[in-house]
């Protein structure tokens, strides 16, 4: 939280929404259950964070790997979020519009890779879990 405050904003702001955060009893709540709900929390918020990473970086005409590095980081932690929590699967593709924003050309191969990378990746890794 307090790094997408201050990448948007300022530290202040950052540090504000970082604090709002710890002291949330619903959170804390949440953080001491045991169940995987904090865990797609966490996962939702990095592939948020790497999502707005991706388009300023993209924004700013910085070089490809620049961009290119957390906008797959945001896709395979959709994917991620999404073996979490099935209900995370909302997010892919609001992610995925959010980030075609920042495009000019072909934003359709930019939502068609986010949303492949994010559907297919993670599965596959599952594949080598032992059970």
């Amino acid at each position: 939280m307090y790094l997408a405050g201050r990448r948007l904003f300022d530290d202040w702001v950052g540090g504000l929404a970082a604090i709002l955060l710890l002291v949330n009893d619903s959170m804390l709540a949440v953080a001491i259950s045991g169940k995987p709900t904090a865990m797609a929390t966490f996962l939702v918020t990095a592939a948020s964070y790497a999502a707005i990473a991706a388009s300023l970086a993209r924004f700013e005409g910085k070089p490809v790997v620049h961009w290119c590095l957390p906008l797959v980081l945001s896709a395979l932690l959709c994917g991620l979020a999404t073996l979490t929590v099935y209900s995370a699967v909302i997010l892919v593709p609001i992610l995925a519009v959010f980030v075609c924003r920042a495009f000019d050309r072909h934003r359709w191969l930019v939502v068609v890779s986010f949303l492949l990378v994010s559907f297919l990746a993670p599965p596959s890794e599952k594949a080598f879990t032992v059970a």
